[in-house]
C-alpha cells in the first residue's frame, strides 16, 4: 500500500484554513448572540413592563389556556370558539352579542356565555386587566 504524506506547505495551509474557519464561526456566533441578546433585552423590558409577576400578557393568555380555544391572529372559529383578532374594533362580542368593552369582557371571564368555562376562580383582577389590555392589542 502506498503511503502519502502532506508537504509542510500543504499542512500549514490546511491548519491556517481550519483556524480561519473556526475564527469566523466564533465571530459569527458572537455577533448573532449579541443581536439576539439585544432583541431579548428589548422583549424582556416590554414583558416586565406589561407584567407584575414577570409573565407577559400574551404568555398569561396562553398559560391560562385561552389559546387552546381562541386564535389571536384570526377571526376564524377554532374549536367552536371565535377568533379574537381585532376584537376591540368590533361592535359586539362574537357569541354573546354584548357590546365590546372591558366590563363585558370581564363579565365573560367571570360568568361565561355559552361554551366558555368560568375563569372567576382562575384569574385575579390584575390578570383579568392584563388579558383585557392584551385583547386590545390584537
Amino acid at each position: 500500500m502506498r503511503q502519502t504524506t502532506l508537504h509542510r506547505t500543504t499542512l500549514g495551509l490546511l491548519i491556517i484554513f481550519i483556524c480561519v474557519a473556526v475564527l469566523f464561526g466564533v465571530l459569527r456566533n458572537t455577533v448573532v448572540s449579541r443581536q439576539n441578546g439585544h432583541e431579548e433585552h428589548q422583549h424582556t423590558q416590554a414583558d416586565a413592563h406589561d407584567s407584575q409577576e414577570g409573565l407577559s400578557a400574551a404568555a398569561l393568555f396562553k398559560d391560562k389556556g385561552c389559546t387552546q380555544c381562541h386564535q389571536t391572529d384570526s377571526t376564524e372559529t377554532k374549536v367552536g370558539r371565535p377568533g379574537l383578532q381585532g376584537l376591540f374594533e368590533r361592535k359586539k362580542l362574537p357569541v354573546s352579542g354584548r357590546p365590546v368593552n372591558a366590563e363585558n369582557i370581564r363579565k365573560q371571564l367571570r360568568g361565561p356565555y355559552a361554551n366558555m368555562p368560568s375563569y372567576a376562580d382562575r384569574l385575579t383582577p390584575e390578570e383579568e386587566d392584563r388579558i383585557i389590555v392584551y385583547l386590545k392589542t390584537l
